[in-house]
């Protein structure tokens, strides 16, 4: 389970570890840190989630992939892995989970989360360093002097200044013109650990956002409900139907068009473009459209998102 549980991290926000928990991915932007002196470049953070224990199939459907068996197959597969792992919890030992950090539980039986100290997890921004600034103060004679601070010409400061910002300018050009380069690259070879056959297939895993706090509803039951498919999506209704979940418009565009339906469309949030089958004005009713045996049939990865 570690590496689906690592691979699934690189492309989605959320990877449920059914009965456990869920581990959760939020993009943080580049920031000063005032306790390094530096500027640290994007990156993503891992936190878990102890609520999150409903399995939304993303692990099963990655197994099943890799091992070209069914999805009631991989199910029971995770579920029988998952239960090894909250045995080791239950043991009070350690839960290694390789690039996706650590798990363990404390005295109250409560279960605590160690984010890995490696950027492994992001590799589209693991190549950026942090960039460290020297410390500097207008010259005021009447203060005393500190050998640990540079100071400098009232007259030079805003030369200085102006010099700093304009090398971090660069910096983030540099970063956002090589991220755009990454984001534009095919997700189509990302769906699992086995190589896909064909140059058109195209990933269509659901993604959870990374935060939290996020209104957000994840369910996709063992066994779906028998129900007739969904007509046209209507993007006034609270909840979505989600079948993709893409890095940018173009590649939902491409989904969209190797599916010919024209009932499917683009939903854009928090950095990603969602592609939607369905939508419904309560929850009830979302979750009986994606788990429809037609629907099911066409997007056995679908999930239901609140908007």
């Amino acid at each position: 389970m570690t590496n689906h549980i690592e691979y699934l991290l690189q492309c989605h926000d959320c990877v449920i570890l059914p009965g456990i928990g869920a581990i959760l991915a939020h993009s943080v932007s580049a920031h000063y840190n005032d306790e390094v002196d530096s500027w640290l470049p994007p990156h993503r953070a891992l936190s878990f989630n102890s609520e999150l224990t409903r399995t939304d199939g993303l692990l099963a459907a990655s197994v099943a992939r890799r091992r070209k068996i069914s999805i009631a197959a991989a199910t029971q597969i995770v579920a029988s892995a998952t239960d090894r792992m909250r045995n080791i919890l239950d043991s009070n030992s350690p839960l290694d989970l390789g690039l996706a950090g650590r798990l363990e539980r404390n005295a109250d039986g409560k279960i605590l989360y160690f984010p890995p100290k490696t950027s492994l997890i992001s590799p589209q921004f693991m190549w950026l360093a942090a960039t460290s600034t020297t410390k500097i103060c207008i010259d005021n004679h009447n203060s005393d002097y500190d050998e640990n601070v540079v100071y400098i010409n009232h007259t030079k400061f805003w030369r200085r200044a102006l010099r700093v910002a304009a090398s971090f300018a660069i910096i983030v050009l540099i970063g956002w013109a090589v991220k755009v380069n990454l984001s534009e690259a095919s997700m189509q070879q990302f769906a699992s650990l086995w190589p896909m056959t064909t140059n058109d297939q195209v990933n269509e895993e659901p993604a959870v956002e990374g935060d939290a706090t996020a209104p957000m509803t994840l369910i996709l039951p063992a066994q779906p409900q028998e129900e007739e498919d969904a007509s046209a999506p209507l993007l006034n209704e609270k909840f979505c139907v989600i079948v993709g979940s893409f890095v940018n418009e173009a590649e939902a565009q491409r989904f969209i068009n190797s599916k010919n339906n024209q009932n499917l469309g683009i939903l854009s949030a928090d950095g990603r473009c969602r592609v939607y089958a369905a939508s419904a004005p309560t929850e009830a009713e979302a979750y009986a459209i994606a788990t429809s045996a037609s629907f099911v049939d066409k997007y056995p990865s679908a999930w239901v998102c609140r908007r």
